[in-house]
């Protein structure tokens, strides 16, 4: 369009630093991601949803019954949950519109949880403490463009 915005995205302008380069704006970096399997991947993470929301709850279900008396242990691992709403998120993101900068955030925030799924699967105590680390680190980064993004001078000057 001659205003500078996209047919395909409207509300996203060329002068937009992450647009151009976006997949699935077919920018010069990918073309879009064919309809099937964009649905393919908001199946595996419909169903890595619902995965993770199961074992999560299953996990309550279990620390009660626990604290109840009525099992002694279980050999479920939060490691389930974590992986699995990681996975769905990760694979959400290549789905839907997303900027250069949003997609790397989610991205990170989906590696983070996926990681501290499996850092519960690791028996060598330092590599467990590294990767705990890199989640941290994943999630403060994250959080953190959150945060900057929300503070702006002009919202500061209005208040």
């Amino acid at each position: 369009m001659k205003d500078g915005t996209s047919q395909t995205h409207p509300e996203r302008s060329s002068r937009d630093p992450f647009f151009a380069s976006s997949a699935l704006a077919g920018g010069a970096k990918g073309a879009p991601l064919s309809q099937t399997l964009k649905s393919a991947l908001r199946l595996l993470s419909a169903i890595s949803l619902v995965f993770a929301i199961v074992t999560a709850l299953l996990l309550v279900a279990l620390d009660a019954a626990h604290l109840s008396g009525h099992i002694s242990s279980w050999h479920i691992k939060s490691a389930f949950p974590l992986i699995g709403i990681g996975l769905s998120y990760l694979l959400l993101q290549f789905t839907i519109p997303r900027s250069r900068a949003q997609r790397w955030l989610s991205i990170a925030v989906s590696g983070a949880f996926i990681i501290w799924g499996a850092e519960q699967f690791v028996p060598a105590p330092r590599i467990a403490t590294l990767m705990d680390d890199i989640v941290v680190f994943l999630f403060v980064t994250e959080l953190a463009f959150v945060i900057h993004s929300l503070i702006r001078p002009q919202e500061i000057e209005g208040d």
